[in-house]
């Protein structure tokens, strides 16, 4: 009886599970538009920097459950998001990618808070505060590469997913092209 008990329970978990990696649109006036990264086409997507790899495109990366924004690349025919987190990179393929559209890049001045209209793409896994998405420029291999990162609500640095994790002072957030809400 135990066991026929075990096996229901465990069966009805197989059929009950669901997994969070799934496209997401937000209606107006939020716009943005999450897609899963291997179902993107390189011509949906909003270029976003150059790296090692070619262009980059905004993505995020669960860790810890939570959505940590970084940049996206196409390897191959594979898209790869990388993420900082604790000071070291993690990369995946089970990611999201934005699809272009709705957005714009200001620069975050010196001192200054993120604005309202800044798109919240995900929270900390640690601290649990909101993370944005930023880019600025890292030097790497003689040259310097606009870069997408994370930043956070209470920092303004933005922290890039390269070699570990580099920080850039002078960056820009990605907001949204006309006065809204963030949202994730």
């Amino acid at each position: 009886m135990v066991a026929m008990l075990f096996s229901f329970v465990f069966v009805t978990s197989l059929v009950f599970t669901f997994t969070t990696s799934h496209n997401a649109t937000y209606p107006y006036p939020y716009g943005v538009t999450w897609v899963l990264g291997n179902s993107a086409n390189p011509s949906q997507l909003e270029p976003a920097g150059e790296g090692p790899y070619g262009t980059l495109y905004v993505a995020r990366v669960q860790v810890d459950g939570e959505w940590v924004p970084g940049k996206g690349y196409f390897r191959g025919r594979t898209f790869v998001a990388a993420v900082s987190f604790l000071g070291r990179v993690i990369k995946s393929a089970d990611c999201q990618t934005l699809l272009r559209g709705g957005t714009k890049w200001v620069p975050l001045q010196k001192n200054s808070q993120i604005s309202d209209d800044a798109v919240l793409a995900g929270y900390d896994p640690r601290t649990h505060e909101r993370t944005y998405v930023c880019r600025g420029f890292i030097f790497a291999e003689g040259r310097p590469w606009l870069t997408v990162g994370k930043v956070l609500e209470n920092y303004n640095v933005c922290r890039i997913p390269f070699d570990g994790e580099k920080s850039s002072n002078s960056f820009e957030v990605l907001e949204y092209s006309w006065s809204g809400k963030n949202h994730i």
